[in-house]
């Protein structure tokens, strides 16, 4: 990237910024999630939004003032779905990503699966669907849907962020003191895949703040039929706010013939989950898969 004469400084110093982040993306250091959160807050004062560039010659662009966005502009977001995805995607794929925020999984999706894929994205946050078209905008194979993905269609009352710099905090749930409500459509994955005659689904990702069971339950029929991979948060406080525990996702996806494997984090609670049909892999072969790529333990329900 060459910051030329002709540019002005509010480019110069987009352009320059947007490299740091590129060369950051490349780098792993004890403490990275620090230091990238401490850059990048000092970097927008000068510089709030920035467009970087994370495969090929696409990018999106980013907010540095959001905390979540600033490891996305560093490449240090999710780093492990990062490359849970590059390892199972491919050209011609069907990837939901409910909880879409600004579009970071899905344009590494959209990518991936090409123009002979489908992606399907969910984000109930007005400010955060409004980015995620722009960050979308060059692949019309992604298809964006302002709703919440539950068990139910109909409207639902959506309780914002009540934070400026956490926009991925957004939620059905009122147990979470103050915040702004608006009312939102939802749907569900079952509702939405019957009105699309979609013929396959690949890889389903989940991260919607403790409505994740509903989900689904929302999407039962669709699952039974498609059988995909699916990936999904596991925040225990927000399982919490539906009274769900994660032993009732792992009950779920057993239930129906699953294998779930689960990345313990701090303190041993559960961060996120894989699950795939037991038909498609035997547990042995995934777990050599995966260990190298997740870089954790991966553990065996």
């Amino acid at each position: 990237m060459h910051l030329t004469s002709s540019m002005s400084p509010e480019s110069r110093a987009g352009a320059f910024v947007g490299k740091i982040g590129s060369v950051l993306s490349r780098v792993q250091v004890r403490g990275k999630h620090r230091l990238v959160s401490a850059l990048g807050r000092s970097f927008s004062s000068v510089c709030p939004e920035v467009h970087c560039f994370r495969f090929k010659d696409d990018g999106m662009t980013i907010r540095l003032t959001d905390r979540i966005e600033r490891f996305m502009w560093a490449g240090c977001y999710e780093s492990q779905l990062v490359a849970l995805l590059n390892w199972a995607l491919r050209p011609g794929m069907v990837f939901v990503d409910a909880g879409a925020h600004i579009g970071y999984f899905a344009t590494l999706a959209a990518w991936l699966v090409g123009e002979q894929g489908e992606v399907l994205c969910f984000e109930p946050d007005p400010d955060c669907a409004s980015r995620l078209a722009t960050n979308t905008r060059n692949y019309s194979w992604v298809h964006l849907h302002h709703a919440a993905v539950r068990d139910e269609v109909g409207e639902v009352t959506f309780f914002r962020s009540p934070r400026a710099d956490e926009s991925g905090w957004g939620t059905i749930f009122s147990a979470t003191g103050p915040r702004p409500q608006i009312r939102v459509r939802m749907t569900t994955l079952d509702e939405t895949f019957t009105r699309h005659s979609l013929k396959r689904l690949d890889f389903i990702k989940l991260d919607i703040e403790g409505a994740e069971h509903r989900a689904l339950e929302g999407g039962d029929r669709t699952i039974a039929r498609y059988r995909p991979s699916v990936f999904l948060e596991v925040n225990e406080v927000c399982r919490g706010w539906d009274n769900k525990s994660p032993r009732d996702i792992i009950s779920f996806f057993t239930d129906r013939a699953y294998a779930v494997r689960y990345v313990p984090g701090r303190k041993g609670r559960i961060e996120s989950m894989f699950a795939t049909p037991k038909e498609r892999h035997t547990p042995p072969e995934v777990t050599a898969a995966l260990n190298p790529i997740l870089r954790q333990s991966i553990r065996w329900t």
